[in-house]
Parts: structure tokens; sequence; C-alpha cells
């Protein structure tokens, strides 16, 4: 029995390891996916971290009329993840990105009534999976907002090195991984924002005491799956890919109309 459970976690390990070097991508496949899809950015490495100037493999807008197609962006984005797989939700208070990850935490877990709380105050709240029931049965998905952090400080209070090579990741508020950013071919970045909109940005939730300014409630901290201010307002999400995986996975939902 011993042996068994050896050589099982051995193949387990293996076959890990071979879906992500199936990901990666050398540089030149970079360079022709960007040439084709993007502009890229001068200077940029095909290994560096991901940074707000890296250089886009493949790019696609998307419509979201209603918070519910926020949500099924995220259970689309759920069904075709991968271990290893960091999603970035870029966008101001109150453009979906809560919504979205609830539709992926909800679908990646396959429980539809999964409470998925807003990560606001705790940083990083994650769903791992003991019983091997999620679409990626054993991975666990973290869901952190850096808002209230500085640049980089997420390393000193979350293991990103193994969170970002062995797990999915949803990260809001991007911008503030510095140093800490994962691999770029790796990354998929969302950016949401509302169209036609004739008024400035919200405030961010700090700002208005007992809304955080994403359809969730201070009391629970329970995402309620409204976009919040300005709901009645259609967003539009740009999906950038910095990878082959990412822009063969976007050709593919597309192809099947998401």
């Amino acid at each position: 029995m011993l042996l068994l459970a050896a050589w099982a976690r051995g193949a387990s390990a293996a076959r890990g390891a071979a879906r992500r070097a199936a990901c990666r991508v050398p540089r030149a496949g970079i360079y022709a996916l960007a040439r084709a899809g993007a502009a890229r950015a001068d200077g940029a490495r095909a290994d560096a971290p991901w940074s707000p100037a890296r250089e886009r493999a493949h790019q696609t807008r998307w419509p979201l009329p209603s918070a519910e197609a926020a949500a099924e962006l995220g259970r689309a984005l759920a069904r075709v993840c991968a271990p290893g797989d960091v999603i970035l939700l870029s966008g101001e208070v109150g453009m979906g990105k809560s919504t979205l990850a609830r539709g992926f935490l909800r679908e990646m877990s396959r429980d539809e009534r999964l409470v998925v709380s807003s990560p606001s105050y705790l940083l990083d709240i994650t769903y791992p999976d003991p019983s091997g029931s999620s679409l990626l049965p054993g991975v666990t998905v973290h869901h952190m907002d850096l808002w209230r952090l500085p640049p980089g400080q997420i390393a000193a209070l979350v293991d990103v090195a193994s969170v970002f090579r062995d797990d999915v990741a949803l990260v809001e508020w991007p911008d503030r991984l510095g140093a800490a950013a994962p691999d770029a071919t790796r990354c998929l970045l969302v950016e949401l924002e509302q169209l036609d909109r004739a008024e400035p940005p919200v405030a961010r939730a700090a700002e208005r005491p007992g809304d955080n300014g994403e359809g969730e409630s201070e009391a629970d901290g329970e995402v309620d799956g409204g976009f919040g201010e300005g709901e009645d307002e259609p967003r539009r999400a740009t999906l950038s890919a910095y990878g082959r995986c990412w822009a063969e996975r976007l050709a593919r939902l597309a192809s099947e109309g998401l």
C-alpha cells in the first residue's frame, strides 16, 4: 500500500509538471503571437514577470450587459483554467471584479451555493479542494485583493511563489503586485470598464462606510452578485493574454460563443 501511494503521488506530480510545462512558450513563439495579435512593448522578455506594460500576445473584448454576464465570464474562465494560472482583475470599484470572481469560484468548485466573501480586509481568501471534487481536483484557488498593500508587500504575507506555481489565483488590483508579480506567460489580464460613463469613478470602499462598492455588504463580506454603483450601465471586459496557453484558450472561448 505504501508503494502504491508513493507511486500515485509521483504520477500526480508528473502530470502536474507536464501540464505546467505545456503552457510555457519560448521567446520566439511569444513574439510571433504578439505580432499577430497585439502590439508589444520594446525590450520585454518572454520570461519576465508581469507588469502593466507587458507585451500582449492576444487581446479580445467581451460585452457585459449585466452582472450575470460578468459571472458567466468568470464561469467560462474557470472551465479552461489550469494549475499555475493567474487571473488579474483590473478596474475601478463597482466594475464587477468580485462578481466575476464569484462566478469563477462557484464554477470551479461545482457549487452554485458556495459563499464567496470579499477579500478586501482579509487580503487572501483560499478555496481548497480536500474532497477532490472541483474542476481541478486538489488545487487551491486564491482570491486576493491588494488594494490596501504597498507594491510587493503581499510576498511578505503569502507564499506567492508557491501559489503562482501550484495553485490558481484571482488577483484584484494587480498593479500592487510589484516585485511579487508572477511569470507573465501564465497571466490573463481582465480589465473591466463601464461603457458610456458620464460621471467620474465612484469612491473607494474605504470612503463609503457600510458599502465596499462592489455589491458586497461590509456586514458579512459576501458578494451579492450585483455590479454596485451604476449597476444598470453595461460593462466591457478586455481580456489580454501574455502567452500561448491563454491566447489559445481565449480563441477557443470565442469560437464557442462563450
